[in-house]
């Protein structure tokens, strides 16, 4: 009796444990973002003032490095400007695509 409960404690336990960790993880995008960014030789600082200057949005690059780490969420607006500054496909941002570039009309 007392093996069954210790086993049922731990099982319990570690699947806790489990969706804690995948709860963690806040975006799907934010590596790609980091990829993208350095690819275009641009610091933290410099994509934070495009997205303000281009869109309107305020960020700082401490958001920024939230969510190159998938610590924190990304609005679909800011989503778009990542997509556009970084001259990417949303689809590739969201590992939808495996084509980074967007395509030229």
């Amino acid at each position: 009796m007392y093996f069954r409960k210790l086993l049922s404690f731990l099982i319990n336990g570690f699947i806790h444990f489990r969706l804690r960790i995948d709860m963690a993880v806040e975006n799907i995008c934010g590596e790609r973002i980091r990829e993208a960014r350095k690819e275009k030789g641009l610091n933290q600082i410099d994509l934070v003032t495009a997205i303000h200057d281009e869109f309107g949005i305020k960020m700082d690059s401490t958001s920024l490095g939230r969510i190159e780490r998938n610590e924190r969420g990304v609005w679909d607006f800011e989503l778009v400007a990542f997509s556009k500054i970084l001259d990417v496909n949303i689809n590739w941002l969201l590992k939808i695509e495996k084509e980074k570039q967007i395509e030229s009309d």
